[in-house]
């Protein structure tokens, strides 16, 4: 063992806090580590291995330590072989793991599948639904979901197990569907789509969970071989982990000498992914020990107390309040209400490019959103100001599907479609049972009689009554919007016109599914965000030039982004883990963080908290008082979790958080935050 290594590592432990000192100096036994926000888990994950193999002689391959992603996973292993530790680490995902679980089993189920790489399994769920099932409630996108849902919990629909689960599959069935009728319809699909996979012997990344688990409680070798396999398992992120991983990772540990869950259950936001952060509550209440690490090494003092009193006095918080290091600077809150997002996004650009001009780098700034749909408006001013920025997720508002099934009706009905393709591509949006084979021999009509699609398809005569009435359905809408086209309307009227007499929104909630982290009401929220912005429109032929001008700016700022040094733009989701000197906080209103029809407004409330934590000088925190949400345009007040962060306070105490915030009057101007100055404005 080289005596430098050992003496490097001892003089790291001593930069320690003593809560990060202890946690990594635990030796055997369960035990949770309670890591704050910036609180330096990482490192104290990577020194607690190091001291297990330097300081107390642990095999390195005895060693297993698990990461939430990928990404999480690379940065643990960068950190160990930066310290010269040997490559032979067991450092992974929970995924990796249990694919070496399967390729361990010896059994049918539990053996080895192609992983679906090409959305062949989402193809046979489809085929399913439409020959087997046929429940307008239950489509492709709800569909899949739930059956991830379901396996993220455990449940089987077939095999070792199954038949002992199945009457906590049909409560959680009901839990997610509130219908006992339709959880008994998702049992019928996810069974027989579960036939259909295996005969096929395709698995999805939730299969490899479910089958490792299920290969460790059936197959005595298998479990015998893998409980042997380590002598301390360290998880990273666990608030993060699936009750299928904690199965997996409990199992590892049975005979291990120690167990380390470490997370931040004020972090937990994945429960659309099926997270389950009550289990790593109730390890927490069983382990041997508990470590709590509150400091926040990354940022200010206003930022912490602010995020500090959002998860004030919740079960989970389990590590406290924030405690800001020694030399912590006050730090900037900012908040600001805007008559719409518009204004908003304008206003955002502005501080963006007057921190440029102050020598701010901009690859220090980050503008975070709860929806992608929000993404839109600040892309825009950004292009507009020639501000270099760099989208980490949210594709370009205008290539979402639902705003391109909606503009292609307006192509249309500008008679601007000489090729038939935005005919073609609405003709059965929402669906109108006029199928590809229809569509194709309408085309193949076209062709021979040198018309245009939408005249072939006017004049075809198909033997099918459906199909026939179908196509005058199509061709009255397309005229009227033509008619309105005609008059020289705003095309704001255009869009709502087609909206409203193909039943689009309906037809997207019910047939379009529910989607990841709110990408449903994302959906729908785009179809008003695209009527909002057409207001502003003259005509419809003015909005499609803009629209075809901003499609072909934007991929090239995107691409150019990538070489310079360029603004963040991300959900908040997708920003979890990193930080920012300068964050700004987009879309704080009520309706949108919380979603208004969310059923966790904990989860929304730790959402706001991951962004607020992001942060580490500079906080900007904004929100429109009317913009388009899921249900239309919609007057809004400032989110409750500004208030609850004691980022403004009400004149009147004992008024509710609704009427504090109903009145831009209400809001103070220069009001402080925990003793730290707040600039709170609204426009």
């Amino acid at each position: 063992m080289p005596t430098d290594r050992k003496g490097a590592l001892t003089a790291l432990l001593e930069r320690l806090t003593p809560d990060q000192r202890l946690a990594t100096e635990h030796l055997n036994g369960s035990a949770v580590v309670a890591a704050a926000a910036g609180g330096g888990k990482t490192r104290v994950l990577s020194l607690r291995i190091w001291s297990l193999i330097d300081l107390h002689g642990v095999d390195p391959t005895r060693v297993g330590a698990c990461a939430f992603s990928r990404d999480a996973a690379k940065e643990i292993s960068t950190r160990l072989e930066g310290y010269g530790l040997p490559k032979t680490l067991r450092v992974g995902t929970v995924h990796s793991i249990a694919y070496e679980i399967l390729r361990s089993s010896p059994t049918s189920y539990g053996g080895l599948y192609n992983v679906d790489e090409k959305g062949e399994l989402y193809r046979t769920l489809q085929d399913i639904l439409s020959r087997e099932i046929k429940d307008d409630d239950l489509n492709p996108d709800r569909m899949e979901r739930i059956i991830g849902l379901v396996k993220a919990e455990g449940y089987p629909a077939a095999g070792p197990g199954a038949q002992q689960a199945e009457p906590a599959l049909e409560r959680f069935l009901y839990g997610l569907t509130k219908s006992h009728s339709l959880a008994q319809v998702a049992l019928k699909a996810y069974r027989l789509y579960e036939t259909a996979r295996v005969q096929k012997r395709l698995m999805s990344y939730d299969d490899m969970l479910l089958g490792a688990a299920i290969a460790l409680d059936h197959e005595p070798t298998v479990r015998e071989l893998w409980v042997k396999r380590f002598d301390h398992v360290l998880a990273d992120e666990a608030q993060d982990l699936s009750a299928v991983q904690w199965r997996i990772l409990k199992v590892l540990a049975e005979e291990a000498q120690s167990f380390m869950a470490i997370g931040d259950l004020a972090q937990s936001i994945y429960a659309f992914r099926g997270a389950n952060p009550k289990t790593f509550l109730e390890f927490s209440t069983t382990s041997k020990s508990i470590y709590k690490i509150s400091k926040n090494f990354r940022s200010a003092t206003s930022i912490c107390r602010a995020a500090s009193m959002v998860i004030a006095g919740k079960s989970w918080n389990l590590s406290g309040a924030l405690v800001p290091r020694d030399d912590a600077p006050a730090g900037e809150i900012h908040f600001e209400t805007f008559p719409d997002s518009d204004r908003e996004s304008t206003a955002v650009v502005e501080k963006i490019q007057s921190l440029l001009a102050a020598g701010v780098p901009a690859q220090e700034m980050a503008i975070l959103y709860r929806l992608t749909v929000l993404l839109n408006g600040v892309e825009t001013a950004l292009l507009s100001a020639q501000v270099p920025y760099l989208v980490r997720s949210g594709q370009i508002f205008y290539d979402r599907k639902e705003v391109k099934d909606l503009l292609a009706y307006l192509v249309v009905a500008t008679c601007r479609d000489p090729d038939g393709k935005a005919a073609r591509r609405v003709a059965n949006v929402p669906f109108r049972y006029l199928g590809r084979v229809f569509l194709d021999a309408v085309e193949q009509r076209a062709a021979r009689k040198g018309v245009a699609f939408l005249d072939a398809l006017e004049t075809s005569s198909p033997p099918k009554i459906y199909h026939r009435r179908s196509v005058r359905e199509f061709m009255s809408i397309i005229k009227a919007a033509n008619h309105l086209v005609a008059e020289g309307r705003n095309a704001a009227d255009v869009l709502r016109l087609v909206v409203d007499q193909t039943g689009y929104v309906k037809w997207l909630t019910k047939h379009q599914g529910e989607g990841d982290g709110g990408e449903n009401a994302a959906r729908v929220t785009s179809v008003h965000e695209l009527i909002r912005i057409a207001e502003h429109f003259e005509t419809a032929d003015v909005l499609l030039d803009y629209v075809d001008q901003f499609r072909k700016a934007a991929p090239g700022a995107r691409k150019k982004a990538a070489k310079v040094a360029a603004v963040t733009l991300s959900t908040i989701h997708s920003f979890k883990g990193l930080e920012r000197s300068h964050v700004f906080l987009i879309g704080a209103s009520e309706g949108v963080m919380p979603l208004w029809n969310s059923e966790d407004v904990d989860e929304e409330r730790r959402l706001f908290y991951v962004a607020v934590t992001r942060a580490k000088e500079y906080l900007w925190i904004s929100g429109p008082s009317r913009t388009a949400t899921e249900t239309g345009l919609r007057s809004l007040n400032a989110s409750r979790f500004v208030g609850e962060a004691g980022i403004f306070e009400s004149e009147d105490e004992g008024s509710s958080f609704h009427s504090r915030c109903s009145s831009p009057a209400s809001l103070q101007s220069g009001s402080s935050v925990n003793g730290h100055d707040s600039d709170v404005r609204t426009r």
